[in-house]
């Protein structure tokens, strides 16, 4: 385990090797922020406009594809090789703890930042920690720009820290444990309210976090460590390069943003002294008067005016090639701010300029999914160490619907630290052209509708809709029967048959209706079996009968004689009743 010292000095290290990336990212910061002057110092003076005068395409590109890049996929954990009743409850329960993760850590909310910060900085970090509150890990997206991390071959990371100022007050809410060392470091100056101080929170392969205090001193605050978890709680997702650097989105668009607003800023300068351009008048002109409707006497009044300052032409379509430009570099299309040049144009054509942005959700989506199957296991891993035999009762959203559900770490988990990640079959569409892929391959034949309602981009309980779907269309079917029914009276009535009593029954149906029931309870209800009365019985043909069984009753015990009575009822061709039996025995030899 390393020193306060060692990790100290691990980050002067990497400190002077991310000098550069730290400084772009510093400048693309400010650049979002509107601070231009931080960027090129002395190129913007302060007497002239108080804000740039053009749009910060920059900070406008990050939060929109931020916006679409942030809905979370889903989490599974079924398969279709499920043995029995009792492996699909186990994997269900997984399920369940998977998302209980995910919406105990608010991970939603946190992917909005998150997703910027992989456009801007091309890269972001999901940290597993301990909520010994709650009793269950939770994920936290990093919020610090100049994070640094080392990954081993296969991706895996080894080190992360994050290196901040942050006011005393804010790491004692953070981290109370730390309040007492902050107490004792400023307590010549009165204590440390209104005191800051630089934090580095490190995570090594062994799983411990240090909090380490770089200013005024280097001193260890906090460690959190436990044995059995071999592997560094974090998990990075970069975005691809080829350069072996790390680098955002809108590095190389931040001085076609300076040069955009420097153009504007000359364009208006230009305008003002067109506007302002002093007066021209011919020599007879003793007095000059100024304001509204003035009056200025001359033996030439068509060589009074305003002497003519030419905008230069290059200013406007400068302006235009820039902002294309910068669209270009920052890969956002025109046609995403609802800005298309042209009358009319195909679909086709539209799916031709969302191009670049799709595909850069889609890249998004499959890296994201394949970083949250790790952060998922390393929450399994985590829960199983820390609290393996802890009984939790636990509540959820499942799919729209609240759920309650009780596990315990050692056993529910149980070393199965895998998971499904998907993003369904809408990955890297916008929801309308998502929704038009899912009916027309529902139409197709080629997904079921079960699995079109999990792509739908909706929060929805996906079995509790498609029993509420088969219970509407039973019901449809009982108002089709319903509707039915008159349509046979005519048919009883031609036949001889009495239809009063149908007609009653359907009147009674509509009265039950009408106070509440429900048309399948009414039709219950309504058409309930009637228990019909018996018919006496003949005494003569009673006894007959007693005779004939008793004839007829096989002996009791294995190897006896089996018996067939055989009865035949019509009638003589003079109309009498005729009543025939045979009696068949068989004796076994």
């Amino acid at each position: 385990m390393r020193t306060a010292r060692q990790i100290a000095d691990r980050v002067q290290v990497i400190r002077a090797r991310n000098q550069q990336r730290d400084s772009n990212y510093m400048k693309l910061i400010a650049i979002r922020k509107g601070d231009y002057e931080t960027v090129a110092p002395g190129m913007f003076p302060a007497t002239e406009f108080d804000k740039p005068l053009v749009a910060n395409l920059i900070d406008t590109t990050a939060r929109d594809l931020a916006e679409v890049m942030a809905p979370l996929p889903s989490f599974n954990c079924t398969s279709a090789n499920l043995s029995n009743a009792a492996d699909q409850e186990r994997q269900d329960k997984r399920a369940c703890i998977a998302n209980d993760y995910v919406q105990t850590s608010r991970l939603q909310d946190q992917m909005f930042q998150g997703a910027d910060r992989f456009g801007s900085f091309g890269f972001m970090a999901y940290i597993v920690e301990p909520d010994f509150i709650e009793k269950m890990p939770v994920i936290r997206v990093g919020d610090v720009a100049t994070a640094f991390y080392t990954k081993d071959y296969r991706g895996r990371t080894t080190e992360y820290g994050e290196v901040f100022r942050a006011p005393c007050e804010q790491i004692a809410a953070d981290h109370p444990e730390a309040e007492q060392h902050l107490k004792h470091k400023f307590a010549n100056a009165g204590g440390y309210q209104g005191q800051s101080v630089e934090i580095v929170r490190f995570y090594d392969h062994k799983g411990n976090k240090h909090l380490v205090m770089l200013d005024p001193c280097v001193e260890l605050v906090k460690i959190e460590s436990k044995p059995g978890l071999d592997f560094c709680p974090v998990r990075v997702v970069e975005r691809p390069n080829v350069t072996g650097t790390v680098a955002g989105q809108f590095d190389d668009v931040i001085w076609v943003q300076v040069a955009r607003a420097l153009v504007q800023m000359y364009t208006m300068n230009a305008l003002q002294q067109s506007v302002e351009a002093p007066l021209a008048v011919p020599d007879d002109v003793n007095e000059i008067e100024f304001g509204p409707f003035a009056v200025l006497q001359s033996k030439n009044p068509g060589q009074i005016g305003r002497v003519n300052l030419n905008l230069q032409p290059g200013l406007f379509p400068e302006a235009q090639i820039l902002a294309q430009e910068q669209r270009t570099g920052s890969r956002y299309p025109e046609g995403r701010s609802g800005s298309i040049d042209a009358s009319i144009i195909t679909g086709q054509g539209v799916q031709a300029l969302m191009g670049t942005f799709d595909t850069q959700v889609q890249t998004f989506q499959r890296l994201n999914a394949s970083a949250l199957e790790d952060v998922i296991g390393m929450c399994f891993k985590m829960d199983e160490a820390y609290w393996g035999s802890v009984k939790k009762s636990r509540r959820i959203k499942d799919n729209g619907s609240p759920r309650k559900y009780e596990y315990v770490p050692s056993k529910d988990i149980d070393g199965d630290y895998t998971v499904d990640v998907s993003y369904g079959a809408i990955a890297g569409l916008d929801p309308n052209r998502g929704l038009v892929f899912v009916l027309q391959a529902l139409a197709g034949g080629l997904i079921a509708k079960s699995t079109a309602r999990k792509s739908l981009p909706v929060d929805l309980n996906v079995v509790a809709e498609e029993r509420q779907i088969q219970l509407e269309g039973m019901d449809d079917a009982i108002h089709a029967a319903m509707a039915q029914l008159p349509l046979a009276i005519p048919m009883m009535a031609t036949q001889g048959a009495d239809p009063r009593e149908l007609v009653l029954q359907i009147s009674e149906v509509r009265k039950l209706v009408s106070k509440g029931k429900t048309p399948a309870e009414a039709m219950e209800i309504v058409f309930a079996p009637k228990e019909v009365e018996q018919a006496p019985v003949d005494p003569m043909q009673e006894a007959m009968a007693a005779a004939q069984g008793g004839a007829g009753m096989m002996p009791q015990g294995g190897g006896g004689a089996s018996e067939l009575l055989m009865s035949l009822a019509g009638m003589t061709p003079g109309g009498n009743a005729n009543l025939q039996s045979t009696v068949s025995r068989q004796q076994p030899i």
